[in-house]
């Protein structure tokens, strides 16, 4: 999956005006999430969420996770406010078990629109 990520990512480079959206419907799962975070709004901003800490973006990620992940994935120096960066960091995150994060995977966990897979 990594190599796949890596191939997104360049082409987001190669292409650069090629819609993010069209990455979501590769993703069913992530479009589904980012319904529930930011109403699939790349420039949403929650300046205090659940946990008091303003999240940004798509997914709704964190500045300190956003770049904590970024480096450990080894995806490169990924932008928080792309919407694409997004998109496929949250796919290192869940391959790596770290799907539980998004309050929003939890309801559609139980909803069965995401089968648990930690």
């Amino acid at each position: 999956m990594k190599k796949l990520c890596l191939v997104i990512i360049v082409f987001s480079f190669i292409i650069p005006n090629l819609d993010w959206r069209i990455y979501l419907d590769m993703f069913p799962d992530i479009e589904q999430l980012a319904q529930c975070e930011s109403g699939i709004s790349a420039k949403a901003y929650n300046p205090n969420d659940t946990d008091g800490r303003p999240k940004y973006g798509l997914l709704q990620y964190g500045k300190w996770e956003f770049w904590l992940w970024s480096k450990q994935s080894g995806l490169g120096k990924l932008d928080i406010w792309n919407p694409l960066h997004q998109i496929v960091l949250y796919r290192w995150a869940e391959e790596n078990g770290l799907s539980g994060r998004w309050g929003c995977w939890h309801k559609l966990v139980k909803s069965g629109v995401i089968i648990n897979e930690l």
